[in-house]
């Protein structure tokens, strides 16, 4: 088997993992603060197609929770790749809070909550 055949087999083997990141910030006083992403693991799946297909029914899903649990934000699902939802709410004192959720498609060998460096050095 030639260098792209092998290639070709190892992503054609391997499982997908649908993950979902969360980024965070708020406003107040004109000042922005953003806390560092989190990665949340949703579900696998046998192929990629199947993981990128299941982007938008776990993206709806999440947007009609926050919006259920919220009903004083304002929450906007869309369907570009990657699907996101986006919450906003403001509190009395001007202080708006956003958060973005992006639903992604990874290889079953990748665990996106850890750091670049983490994944070097050899961890999932």
């Amino acid at each position: 088997m030639n260098h792209a055949g092998k290639i070709l087999f190892l992503v054609l083997a391997c499982a997908w993992i649908l993950w979902r990141e969360e980024n965070n910030s708020a406003v107040a006083m004109g000042k922005t603060v953003s806390l560092p992403a989190t990665w949340t693991m949703q579900q696998p799946f046998d192929t990629h197609d199947e993981c990128e297909r299941a982007t938008i029914p776990f993206g709806k899903a999440y947007a009609q929770t926050l919006k259920r649990d919220n009903p004083d934000a304002q929450v906007e699902a869309a369907a570009i790749a990657p699907w996101f939802v986006t919450f906003k709410r403001q509190n009395n004192q001007g202080t708006a809070v956003v958060m973005t959720y992006h639903f992604k498609c990874w290889p079953d060998t990748v665990d996106p909550s850890k750091s670049m460096r983490e994944r070097e050095e050899g961890g999932r």
